[in-house]
């Protein structure tokens, strides 16, 4: 990774020929290394072969013309939730995230194609738009190390004059740092060179890591702490030192390293060493993580903190032997600078949680809360989870805002989720509610609502929906109640709801395609009090209970002209008294 690329064009990317998009994809030929071609451009010479005399010209070629085509396949009916084209290829989709200047960012990894960061802007987290420019592929090295790949997964964060810097490995490499292997990879940053982050500048190498086997090492967002000292903390697995294999008993680990400063010639990354190590999961014993923690993310000052903002959460996307596909869990934390972290084993689930439980499937209706789940690898998820909105861009000692994202991922569709605000319980438990910008999408006249089972509301497969219930018996013995959407005229409906008998909320979309009940706990547990928040989007359905657990799921129903109806189920006003209210929502995204 030698700063050999010119500061002002590292925009450009290896990407797809020209003639790929109308059709099959042709072979790609890149400029020779080392060639003019390579020093004007430095991407796919299809793209660019008519553009080397001149840097702009060809940046205007990539930025323009060298874009996948719009979405034609399944989830191209999304209009609340972001589907951004480039999402449209196969692959790992990492995201990374950042308010700054008052505009809020948001990158995907867009795979090896695409050769680098897509580029999307949000004014009020609902809708989104694409931008130019983000931190791209260029031939890079750094002594003897020398890669010539995507950026991978890594971070966004703001130095100490005030400029935005993206920080990565290269997702491959040919050849590592001297006496290091060829899948070693330093650390590095780029910093942008405009206010709207869309040029970034010459690499600057941090620190080199080494490792047995070829792993991601996901950085979190580097951040300051009160002693005036930057740290970061790098996603390993904990058997570099012991089997050198996966499976890994141990599970995952976080690396820390700190610096005076976060780049620069006054910076000098330091490794202090393990500060987490785990393998545990939500579902206790019968599911461990047996390899690298992955996209980890690190916040604390939440609102609503008892701790006075000095608790902190720390996301992680769990894969090992039954649990949990890759969707993101978070554990409450604390730590001192430069400190192990220390796990609150009274919070939550002994001080797990997961940030959405669509992964999780009811299996077993003779258990309660979680023994009644099993993971499906294979059902849509909630990845990547990655938090922005503060005005000041440490979201790990200074209090302010936070607001989640992350990358729904199933066979039928590719999008960014819906937005969340973040705050903690007196509990220290994880609250989850939809922003408020949400509201300025309701159609005001298609509001309906109901207090009873027999009347049917019409918001359409583009709505919002509200359920708020009443526990009144304390012996409620089989009895299931929510909201049914989604209705259709042949009967057919998802229901969104809760089983007290077994301790959990429900997305129960079978009769539409959608396989075995999703499910998650019923919390807090023993409440009698359910409000169920859900926006539906032309059948992918983002819902939370009670602003504690949420439940992503897909489901197909039949037309929008005939499915589009709701209404409560189980509230028979003594029982349980149920009261609905639905919105028809204007599109956001993909008019």
């Amino acid at each position: 990774m030698a700063p050999g690329v010119w500061a002002m064009l590292p925009l450009l990317a290896l990407v797809l020929p020209t003639s790929a998009f109308a059709g099959g994809e042709s072979p790609l030929v890149c400029a020779a290394e080392g060639s003019s071609q390579e020093k004007a451009c430095n991407v796919c010479l299809e793209c660019c072969r008519d553009y080397i005399e001149g840097e702009v010209a060809c940046r205007k070629c990539v930025e323009e013309e060298c874009r996948p085509r719009p979405w034609k396949g399944p989830g191209f009916g999304a209009k609340m939730h972001f589907a951004p084209d480039c999402l449209r290829y196969g692959g790992w989709h990492d995201i990374q995230a950042l308010s700054y200047k008052g505009i809020n960012h948001v990158w995907f990894g867009c795979d090896f194609k695409i050769g680098g960061w897509g580029h999307s802007t949000t004014d009020d987290f609902v809708a989104y738009k694409m931008s130019i420019g983000g931190p791209r592929k260029i031939n890079e090295r750094y002594g003897e190390f020398h890669s010539f790949a995507t950026p991978c997964s890594g971070f966004v964060a703001v130095d100490h004059d005030g400029v935005a810097c993206a920080g990565f490995r290269q997702c491959s490499s040919d050849r590592g740092p001297a006496g290091m292997h060829n899948w070693d990879a330093p650390l590095e940053v780029r910093c942008a060179l405009d206010d709207n982050l869309t040029v970034w500048g010459e690499p600057e190498y941090l620190f080199n890591v080494s490792y047995y086997r070829g792993i991601p090492y996901d950085p979190t967002r580097p951040w300051k702490e009160k002693d005036g000292m930057w740290y970061l903390v790098l996603a390993t697995d904990a058997c570099n030192s012991t089997t050198n294999k996966i499976p890994c008993p141990l599970g995952g680990q976080l690396i820390m390293y700190k610096s005076a400063f976060l780049h620069g010639p006054k910076a000098k990354w330091e490794r202090i060493g393990p500060v987490f190590t785990s393998n545990k999961t939500v579902l206790s014993e019968r599911a461990y993580l047996d390899r690298e923690m992955v996209t980890v993310e690190y916040i604390g000052g939440l609102t609503g903190d008892p701790n006075g903002g000095s608790t902190r959460v720390l996301f992680n996307n769990v894969a090992g032997p039954n649990c949990c596909g890759g969707t993101t869990s978070y554990t409450i934390v604390t730590n001192e600078p430069g400190k192990a972290f220390v796990v609150n084993g009274s919070s939550n689930f002994e001080g797990l949680g997961m940030v959405d439980w669509g992964v999780f499937e009811i299996t077993d209706y003779g258990k309660y809360g979680r023994q009644a789940l099993e993971a499906n690898a294979s059902a849509g998820k909630f990845m990547m989870a990655r938090v922005l909105g503060s005005t000041d861009p440490n979201q790990v000692a200074v209090p302010g805002r936070r607001v989640m994202v992350g990358w729904l991922y199933s066979s039928s569709a590719s999008l960014l989720s819906m937005s969340r605000e973040l705050s903690l319980s007196k509990d220290l438990e994880l609250l989850q509610k939809f922003p408020d910008s949400l509201q300025n999408y309701r159609i005001q006249s298609s509001r309906k609502f109901t207090s009873d089972t027999q009347t049917r509301i019409h918001p359409t497969p583009l709505a919002e929906v509200v359920g708020e219930f009443t526990i009144e018996s304390g012996n409620l013995g089989g009895l299931a109640f929510g909201v049914a959407v989604f209705g259709c005229e042949d009967g057919t409906h998802t229901k969104i709801g809760v089983l007290p008998e077994n301790g959990l909320v429900t997305v129960d979309g079978i009769q539409q395609k959608a396989g075995n009940p999703k499910g998650g706990p019923l919390l807090p547990m023993g409440t009698k009090q359910v409000r169920i928040h859900a926006v539906l989007d032309n059948g992918i359905i983002e819902v939370i209970f009670n602003n504690r657990t949420a439940i992503t799921a897909a489901v197909t129903p039949g037309s929008q002209a005939s499915c589009g109806k709701a209404w409560l189920y189980g509230a028979d006003g003594k029982d349980v008294v149920g009261r609905l209210e639905a919105y028809t929502l204007k599109p956001a995204n993909q008019i």
